[in-house]
């Protein structure tokens, strides 16, 4: 043992024991450096598929302004409120301000795709471009829209499990929410799309 004297006592520490001590706590260190990154690497996941679908937007929020210029079924209200909003949805800021603004957008597009059924013949051909370019982002972007909510799915999961729950809240990570509400329901084509429940996408 190792014999140490404090305030005038003498006390004996096995060198086992120190040994032990060090050990666990090397273990402690590392484990919570482990979770740490783990949970930093969920989180880069959320980042990249949001900046992914924060892309796709803005590039629908583009195509709309050129469909909306291009074409002249749309009658002059639908116009002036599409580019009103679709101009907010540009200017908003953070993700929570985004999601709000694209809300507000999907809401008004089921207004430009009736007026779009109403006048699905007769189409110039700069129009047929730009609606299918837009089929394709409401693709891209539900899909895109779905790899986040997976992300956030295992986000979750690492945050809310024992031990790594603990270095989560130190830190101050929070739960990540679900963003279904600003996917497309609807495509291009204006066909309706079931819901389903969270599933993985592979």
């Amino acid at each position: 043992g190792i014999r140490l004297n404090i305030k005038g006592g003498t006390y004996m520490i096995n060198a086992y024991i120190i040994v032990a001590l060090e050990i666990t706590l090397f273990l402690c260190v590392s484990g919570s450096i482990a979770l740490y990154l783990q949970i930093r690497k969920e989180t880069k996941k959320l980042h990249h598929y949001w900046h992914l679908l924060y892309i796709n937007l803005q590039a629908r929020h583009t195509y709309l302004l050129k469909l909306i210029k291009t074409s002249d079924m749309f009658s002059k209200n639908t116009v002036t409120t599409l580019k009103t909003i679709i101009k907010d949805c540009q200017k908003a800021f953070g993700k929570t301000g985004i999601i709000q603004k694209e809300l507000i957008l999907n809401e008004q597009l089921g207004t430009l795709y009736n007026d779009i059924e109403t006048h699905k013949t007769g189409h110039k051909k700069e129009v047929l471009i730009i609606l299918d370019k837009l089929e394709s982002l409401e693709f891209q972007i539900k899909t895109c829209g779905e790899y986040y909510n997976n992300a956030v799915i295992d986000f979750n999961i690492k945050t809310r499990q024992f031990p790594a729950s603990l270095i989560a809240k130190l830190l101050g990570y929070s739960l990540a929410n679900f963003i279904d509400d600003i996917l497309p329901d609807k495509t291009s084509k204006h066909k309706k799309t079931s819901k389903k429940k969270h599933t993985r996408t592979h």
